[in-house]
């Protein structure tokens, strides 16, 4: 899929993105548990606060991170996915009426890399990775 439909799915959820989204600086192991991650998460999930900020730090860590203290997110992605596809089917079968192969493919767009890196480079997590 194409950084055309992500912006197409972005649209039809009624998120607004900046066509050229700037990559901007890394920050460092001590702003994983910041108040400023655990708002921009809250925001970006509705949530009202995050129980266990261990799991955001997990959530965002690469496996090529040197910090041995912090598994990476693998663990988490292995049942994110899951739960995001559940997400995605339940929410496309209630808003269309459409042939299940076509089910598939918006699940499919929903649910891809592009468009979930526009997602999260909009509410600005790109910036807490490591």
């Amino acid at each position: 899929f194409s950084y055309k439909q992500a912006m197409q799915v972005a649209e039809e959820l009624g998120i607004s993105l900046s066509q050229k989204i700037e990559p901007s600086p890394i920050q460092s192991v001590d702003s994983f548990v910041s108040g400023d991650l655990i708002s921009l998460a809250d925001n970006f999930l509705g949530t009202r606060k995050i129980q266990r900020t261990e799991l955001l730090r997990e959530a965002i860590t690469h496996p090529s991170s040197i910090h041995s203290d912090v598994p990476c997110y693998q663990r988490l992605e292995w049942i994110g996915d899951a739960v995001l596809c559940l997400a995605a089917r339940e929410w496309v079968f209630k808003q269309y009426q459409l042939p299940v192969k076509d089910l598939v493919a918006l699940e499919t767009i929903l649910v891809c890399n592009e468009t979930l890196a526009l997602l999260s480079c909009a509410a600005g997590i790109h910036k807490h990775i490591e």
